[in-house]
């Protein structure tokens, strides 16, 4: 019988003429799909046709059926040994990827086909590709709209690479953090599943004043960068994209941005998040303190610098800054108003004099500071009315020493105090009437 088979087939490709037409369809046969075959043409009519394996040397044998004037046979369904047949298949036939099939029969005079098995046809929407995080709690994975410290899984959906009946791979899939690349090989998650599989970790973890995101794979490859505002993390499979932002622990401080007068401290909370396990502050790689707070003391003037603090809640780690410079302390003078230089002692009543202040910062530079003026003893005093020349120097209107009452022998009083810094930060100075 099977030498008649193959007979019929080799007889075939001699006898190209014949008016009726054996094929296979679909041609070529994709793995684990039905196929039938197809008897037309003048000269067709019923019988049976035998499919072949060539490798195996298996066949099975169906009866043509009449379908709207061409014959067919009942659908054969060309699997792996360890899939399924389907329940409308007529026939199962064990294939493997690359098999030759032949279908012959004795109708008109002997007739054949043949073809291959080809990969498996892809769903309507594959390849998909998909990121999902571990919950350590629920030990279930979760899709993911940002990427934090923790374990996740790379996963891609494409039927076509399963042609096996061992779990099958896809090798060399690139995954990127920011212009970094690291190369992962995904594994089916079983024999027929279609859907492959690379776990991989993502930790982000301050080191030597910076905070370092690290990507490392299941084969001990590793990439890392250090974070900033709008890195993103990506995975490319067959033109398909999947991407999210890292993310790390958000972190808040009471203050950004402080101009510290020489000789003057202040102190910076981290606000967000409320509780921390852990804190670490840096001013360059140099370490300054542990706590939730850290105090910056002024002790002599300094261009800006930027500290860094790192704060840890569980696993996730997230850092902020803030920079500080320390400013020269601020300076009161009385000035000769006719000349503005400064002011001889002791200085006559009806003499006009101004208020010059240095070195004085305020939030608002449009808003300006508080200059209080008197006389030594009494409690009357006034605020002097501040205008700026430029940044951080402030010169009052004129006035006369008699406008606050003061006679010969008293002493004429100027005070500013810096209300971001009452507690250190002040100026006075004092003139002499007579």
């Amino acid at each position: 019988m099977m030498r008649k088979l193959l007979a019929i087939a080799v007889l075939c490709v001699a006898v190209p003429g014949l008016a009726a037409e054996l094929q296979i369809d679909p041609s070529p046969v994709p793995l684990d799909s039905l196929f039938r075959v197809v008897l037309s043409g003048e000269g067709a009519d019923q019988g049976s046709v035998k499919v072949l394996n060539l490798r195996s040397m298996d066949f099975v044998t169906l009866d043509l059926q009449d379908e709207d004037g061409r014959w067919v046979t009942g659908y054969v369904h060309a699997v792996r040994p360890c899939v399924c047949e389907a329940e409308e298949a007529a026939a199962r036939l064990d294939v493997e990827l690359g098999d030759v099939l032949v279908a012959a029969t004795e109708v008109g005079e002997g007739l054949s086909a043949a073809t291959k098995v080809a990969p498996p046809q892809r769903g309507p929407e594959e390849p998909v590709v998909r990121l999902r995080r571990l919950d350590t709690g629920e030990r279930e994975f979760f899709a993911v709209e940002e990427l934090t410290a923790g374990t996740y899984v790379l996963e891609v959906v494409d039927r076509s690479l399963s042609v096996s009946c061992e779990p099958d791979y896809i090798t060399d899939v690139r995954v990127y953090l920011g212009d970094r690349e690291l190369h992962l090989n995904l594994e089916e998650e079983d024999a027929t599943a279609g859907r492959f599989l690379a776990f991989f970790q993502a930790d982000i973890r301050p080191e030597q004043g910076e905070l370092l995101v690290v990507l490392m794979g299941p084969d001990g490859e590793e990439v890392g960068l250090p974070w900033e505002e709008g890195l993103h993390f990506a995975a490319e499979y067959e033109g398909r994209r999947v991407g999210v932002p890292v993310s790390p622990l958000r972190a808040e401080l009471s203050a950004e941005r402080i101009s510290l007068p020489a000789g003057c401290s202040q102190t910076v909370h981290v606000t967000k998040p409320e509780q921390a396990d852990e804190y670490l502050w840096y001013e360059g790689r140099r370490k300054l303190g542990t706590g939730p707070s850290l105090t910056v003391f002024g002790q002599a003037p300094q261009y800006w610098a930027v500290v860094n603090v790192f704060v840890r809640q569980g696993i996730h780690w997230g850092t902020a800054e803030f920079e500080y410079r320390v400013a020269p302390g601020s300076s009161l003078t009385f000035l000769d108003a006719a000349t503005e230089q400064p002011a001889s002692q002791p200085w006559s009543r009806d003499r006009e004099l101004k208020v010059l202040l240095e070195h004085a910062y305020t939030e608002d530079p449009r808003t300006p500071p508080t200059v209080r003026a008197g006389v030594l003893g009494e409690n009357d005093e006034q605020r002097l009315t501040m205008t700026k020349i430029e940044q951080g120097i402030w010169i009052s209107t004129a006035f006369r020493p008699r406008e606050f009452r003061a006679g010969a022998g008293d002493v004429l009083w100027a005070l500013y105090r810096d209300t971001a810094f009452p507690s250190c930060n002040f100026d006075y100075e004092l003139l002499r009437i007579k």
